[in-house]
């Protein structure tokens, strides 16, 4: 039996108190892999604590992928992965702290990790559908998925120093917003019933009053010079200050101000980041991934490279076989998907980007390998740029600590912006990079001036000062985790609810309903993706197939092309023979079957109004049901 002393008038609450006692241990090696765990209730007893306490530390530790569940058989350690130096970054100071103390006393499980949920009884009903069945896997929907070609429709080609990467979702406003209607159009102007794509920005998400007061008191108390006078390239240093102390008190993460840099959304940072590292880098996104993202750096004219997804997240043999520099990945909730990438996997993460040799910088040497193909990169220096766009709408247990804070050898590069929490329409973002990249970025970019103004950033530091935006986003914790309770429970029990799987739900704003009894091959499950969508989109309620978020293969792309036409590259003849050998080596690590999937869509439900959610769940079962018995 393991014993832990848990201090019982302490600040940080019993429950968090055991799960950092046990992650300690599995870290160490003091508890292997493979070992078993007391059982809950005889480790309740033997602790003195209850046995909610006890299931809120396991489901955590699971939800990170440091345990493992086996049904009637209980809780074991699991391989972690390599023992990396660098992951004494991780914060562990005691002020760290849950959002909301009832977000920590979880009771039940959620999606693939199963996720602890808070006591709230408008979530409890999850636990039958989390325990369900087995979890979603992005290729074919169950078994082991290895190798790079994963989920793409058709065939990754690698041109020369770009990736043509054809994508069935069209580029819209928001991050869920990928994907045309049934009609072909992007359905601007239309009045849905429910919009599920994320393209309609949720109502009541900006705290008015609370804002107009603040901006109010820092126009009364600064003075005309503190609002009027520039930023600095990276920002005010308070709002920089402020957003250091919210990422070490909600994400654990132990940050410099200087390290922070501040900009009009995350999209305009992501153009100074390839100016920072360089264009002449191979760029990695996730397959199935964010459309927009390709788009940003194709027009950065740097070369961005599909990797494909299994169960865990971002396949390693796909970025050693595209040969990535640098990769753009979503670790604690992925889009589309919704995975949480487990420690094992962040471990070989961190480990493939400390692997990396750093090239010199300036030169002739530098001159030389920016002319070499991309097949140079492995001798040069490897980064994972961590998007952690809806980290605080975790709706189960605490928040997955961030790649960022396990990085101790500066090869994290972590952006986040405000628009989940304070609304699509407030347009900041920020970056922490490592202090070897925040002193390059001072040498070389320091002329840029901060792209957003000096009085909204007084304000919003202000804002976070108060403690106002904390007290803010714990309410719309609470107010989406309601809807989400109440979209699942009313799918469960409408017709359909038997052929429907959710994966991942509770991560975040977003998760994956699966269709059962559908499985086929990429183009069929995509064929039928579509037509539940356009049968939906009839009366009201916008669907977004996972086939809309997929890459495809290498074809000839133009200027001027449309969303649904190749994101384009330029191939010099002489590179195009290396090139198609890169992509039969990509080709060669497929299995067979990868690309047999079940139908699914991502169910973004934000906007979703509460009241609806009855005549929603009916209209998309129907939808469901009238093209599962046109297949019979």
């Amino acid at each position: 039996m393991l014993t832990y002393v848990l201090n019982r008038g302490g600040e940080t609450s019993l429950y968090e108190q055991l799960y950092r006692a046990l992650r300690a241990d599995i870290e160490s090696g003091a508890l292997s892999a493979g070992a078993r765990l007391p059982s809950k209730r005889a480790f309740a007893k033997h602790l003195g604590v209850s046995v909610v306490t006890v299931e809120g530390a396991l489901d955590q530790l699971v939800a990170e992928g440091y345990v493992r569940a086996v049904p009637r058989s209980g809780f074991y350690v699991q391989e972690i992965g390599p023992n990396l130096a660098s992951f004494s970054r991780v914060s562990t100071r005691e002020t760290v702290k849950s959002p909301s103390k009832a977000d920590f006393e979880g009771k039940s499980a959620l999606g693939v990790a199963k996720m602890g949920v808070s006591g709230n009884d408008d979530v409890e009903t999850l636990e039958k559908l989390a325990t369900k069945d087995e979890s979603f896997c992005i290729a074919c929907g169950k078994g082991d998925v290895s190798g790079a070609c994963g989920g793409f429709q058709g065939e990754a080609s690698l041109c020369g120093n770009a990736t043509k990467i054809r994508s069935n979702a069209c580029i819209g406003d928001d991050r869920a917003e990928c994907g045309a209607s049934w009609c072909g159009q992007n359905g601007a102007g239309r009045k849905w019933l429910a919009d599920f794509t994320g393209a309609t920005a949720p109502e009541g998400v900006f705290p008015y009053a609370a804002w107009a007061r603040t901006l109010r008191r820092v126009l009364a108390d600064e003075s005309e010079r503190t609002v009027l006078e520039a930023s600095g390239p990276q920002g005010s240093p308070r709002l920089r200050a402020a957003i250091a102390a919210h990422l070490r008190g909600f994400r654990g993460m132990e940050v410099h101000p200087d390290q922070i840099v501040i900009g009009s959304g995350a999209q305009s940072l992501y153009g100074l980041l390839v100016q920072l590292l360089g264009r002449n880098l191979a760029y990695g996104v996730e397959d199935p991934g964010y459309p927009r993202l390709t788009r940003i750096y194709e027009s950065n004219d740097v070369a961005v490279r599909p990797i494909a997804l299994d169960g865990e997240g971002p396949v390693l043999e796909a970025l050693e076989r595209a040969r990535i520099d640098v990769l753009h990945c979503t670790p604690s909730h992925q889009f589309p998907t919704g995975i949480t990438v487990p420690v094992s996997r962040r471990r070989s993460l961190l480990e493939w980007a400390q692997s990396g040799v750093a090239a010199p910088e300036d030169g002739a040497a530098a001159r030389e390998i920016r002319g070499r193909s991309v097949k140079a990169s492995s001798a040069r220096s490897r980064y994972l740029i961590e998007d952690d766009f809806d980290c605080e709408f975790r709706m189960a247990g605490r928040p997955v600590p961030p790649l960022a804070a396990l990085d101790g050898a500066g090869r994290v590069i972590y952006a986040n912006t405000f628009s989940k929490t304070l609304g699509g329409a407030f347009r900041i973002g920020y970056m922490v990079l490592p202090e070897a990249l925040a002193e390059r970025f001072r040498d070389r970019l320091g002329f840029y001036a901060c792209t957003v103004g000096a009085l909204e950033q007084l304000t919003l530091a202000r804002f976070m000062e108060s403690g106002d935006y904390e007290r803010h986003v714990n309410r719309q914790r609470t107010r989406y985790r309601r809807r989400l309770s109440a979209l699942i429970d009313a799918l469960a029990a409408s017709s359909a609810g038997d052929h429907l799987h959710f994966a991942n739900a509770g991560a975040g704003l977003h998760f994956l309903m699966e269709v059962r009894g559908v499985e086929g091959d990429e183009r069929d499950s995509a064929t039928f993706e579509e037509r539940v969508a356009r049968r939906a989109a009839i009366r009201g309620v916008r669907l977004a197939p996972l086939g809309r978020y997929r890459f495809t293969g290498c074809e000839a792309g133009a200027p001027g092309r449309s969303s649904n036409e190749t994101v384009g590259c330029r191939c010099e003849a002489r590179e195009v023979e290396g090139a198609r050998r890169v992509c039969d080596e990509v080709r060669s690590g497929c299995s067979e079957g990868r690309g047999r999937r079940r139908p699914a869509f991502v169910m973004s439900f934000s906007s979703l109004e509460e009241e609806t959610i009855p005549e929603v769940a009916g209209i998309v079962s129907e939808a469901v049901m009238v093209e599962l018995g046109a297949r019979v």
